[in-house]
């Protein structure tokens, strides 16, 4: 029986609506219900295509999930190690994201293991991107904001922001700390549900890329607190305009509404599932 054969006969009732990524992949889901005993409903369909159509995916590659495996742990020590040498900061979080990219790839290396490991995967992916999203742009958002001072995005150009932006200052490093995965903000949900996602997996490489994704965290935490200490701890580059900042509203707007996002989503984790689910039945149709 092939892996698609077998994830389609597995069919439950829990999980989350998956068409989204089926979509994704390019796989009909029609092409799996003929090996299931009835017609499924439509959100049985949603549910069952995607299962099946991950695990033919991986199951395309030759059968084996070392690939995807590989290319998750090498975005996520690549982007990391390269975001350790950067002092500019847009570059900085592009190397980060390349990271990011790799804590969101490790779920679906794991994804063909079984039906129920798939829907835990996807799920945690999009919680990812939605978290990442708001986090990213946040931390985006006070980059624009000190640029529109200094005319850089050099990590000395935020040396002692706290003493003269102190409302940028505590913005940026609720982001960058969300980033890092530190409670209660969002980004410890996000690497959480990752996590879950992988050792749920219950195999040797849903547990080893779990260690790998914790261990980078902490590479990450490394470089992220670096830049806060520069806020906080350093003086002002000697020189530098220290005069009160004068935000323009869609970058206040912007930061409120990111701000608040990686809050919440930290404090209620629970609305996260929620968005999650309601995001995935919205893009199914």
């Amino acid at each position: 029986m092939s892996t698609a054969s077998f994830i389609a006969s597995q069919r439950t009732d829990h999980g989350i609506p998956c068409a989204l990524a089926c979509r994704a992949l390019g796989v009909p889901p029609s092409t799996f219900y003929a090996q299931l005993n009835h017609t499924p409903s439509p959100t049985r369909r949603r549910r069952d295509g995607i299962d099946a159509a991950v695990a033919e995916s991986f199951e395309a590659s030759g059968g084996t999930y070392g690939s995807p495996r590989v290319l998750a742990a090498a975005s996520m020590f690549g982007g990391n190690l390269m975001a350790l040498r950067q002092k500019n900061l847009v570059r900085l979080l592009a190397y980060s994201g390349v990271a990011q990219a790799g804590y969101m790839l490790a779920p679906l290396a794991v994804a063909g293991t079984s039906a129920a490991v798939a829907d835990e995967a996807l799920a945690a992916v999009v919680t990812y991107l939605a978290i990442y999203a708001a986090m990213n742009l946040g931390a985006f958002a006070v980059i624009i904001a000190v640029a529109r001072r200094t005319a850089s995005a050099h990590i000395d150009s935020f040396r002692g922001l706290f003493r003269y932006g102190p409302a940028l200052a505590v913005a940026m490093t609720v982001f960058l700390m969300a980033l890092a995965g530190i409670p209660p903000l969002g980004g410890w949900f996000a690497k959480f549900e990752i996590v879950l996602a992988l050792i749920s997996a219950s195999t040797v490489a849903g547990t080893a890329l779990g260690v790998i994704v914790a261990v980078n965290s902490v590479i990450a935490l490394y470089y992220y607190a670096r830049i806060a200490s520069y806020m906080w701890v350093e003086d002002p580059p000697e020189g530098a305009d220290t005069s009160p900042f004068s935000t323009p509203l869609s970058v206040r707007a912007a930061l409120v509404i990111t701000g608040g996002v990686t809050l919440v989503f930290g404090i209620l984790p629970q609305w996260v599932g929620r968005f999650t689910e309601v995001s995935l039945l919205a893009a199914a149709g």
